[in-house]
């Protein structure tokens, strides 16, 4: 059996996975750890989620309020792109009948089909398209540590800033996916957690808290995971770095495990017709 788990935001994510183990997965040892709010293992605290805490409960704060060391890795990130091209959005003002803003004296002097103004956004001619959609593979196995975690996700919100920056609107997936979660042969299971929206405000502190936080994965996707109506492997299954079929068209960041890897990193993008 395999299944796929999609949360709208992040505040979804947490109300829906959080303490909520399925009840055949309640005494895993995974859900007593959460539940006990400590965390056992032969990995560092740090080298596990990315900060010196064996509590689970101020990992998940961390992902709520706020993770410097996230945006120290986007910075680092954000200096080594093999980009092309990321054209630039041009802004301009249209006058019109209808629009954002009234010019009085416009309406005084009788021009009423051109007295309101609006902001129209104007693309390069080979521009890929205003909307932009991200998918970053989040998920890693037991033996990763978090400096290699973070990577992916700091290149792709460094990658995501970049397209901001330029005019784009972004939206941006996490995801992970896990094989053999239980006793059953191929079973599978994908996460995927919208981040940014095309209509929201670009917030990098968002993905710094997330993305490039190796506790989000070592938190709440764990939690997604015994969530599932299976009885669940102690291990929690295999990472499985398949891309969703729901993400199909999105720019895609995985495999990237050091700044060496972002440094050598080339990103092709193909035109979306």
């Amino acid at each position: 059996m395999n299944y796929t788990y999609t949360y709208n935001s992040l505040s979804e994510l947490i109300d829906r996975v959080h303490l909520k183990p399925h009840a055949k997965n309640a005494s895993h040892g995974c859900a007593l750890s959460f539940k006990n709010d400590k965390r056992d293992g032969s990995m560092t605290d740090k080298s596990w989620y990315g900060i010196e805490t064996n509590k689970p409960s101020e990992v998940i704060n961390a992902i709520k309020n706020g993770y410097p060391q996230g945006l120290e890795s986007i910075r680092k990130a954000s200096g080594d792109f093999g980009i092309h091209p990321i054209k630039c959005v041009r802004r301009r003002r249209i006058r019109g009948d209808q629009g954002d803003d009234l010019d009085m004296a416009r309406v005084y002097s009788g021009n009423i089909d051109t007295a309101w103004t609006r902001t129209q956004k104007s693309y390069d001619g080979n521009a890929y398209g205003k909307n932009i959609t991200i998918a970053v593979d989040i998920g890693g196995s037991c033996g990763t540590g978090a400096d290699a975690m973070k990577w992916r996700g700091a290149y792709a919100a460094a990658l995501a800033d970049k397209y901001a920056e330029a005019g784009y609107s972004v939206e941006l997936f996490a995801y992970a996916g896990v094989s053999n979660i239980c006793s059953h042969k191929d079973s599978g299971a994908q996460f995927i957690v919208k981040l940014l929206d095309s209509s929201e405000t670009y917030d990098i502190e968002k993905l710094a808290n997330t993305i490039s936080f190796p506790g989000f994965f070592r938190t709440l996707i764990f939690e997604a995971i015994l969530t599932v109506p299976e009885t669940v492997a102690q291990s929690l299954g295999k990472h499985n770095p398949e891309i969703p079929k729901e993400l199909d068209g999105a720019i895609v960041i995985k495999d990237i495990w050091s700044l060496e890897d972002v440094k050598k990193h080339k990103l092709t993008i193909e035109v979306m017709k």
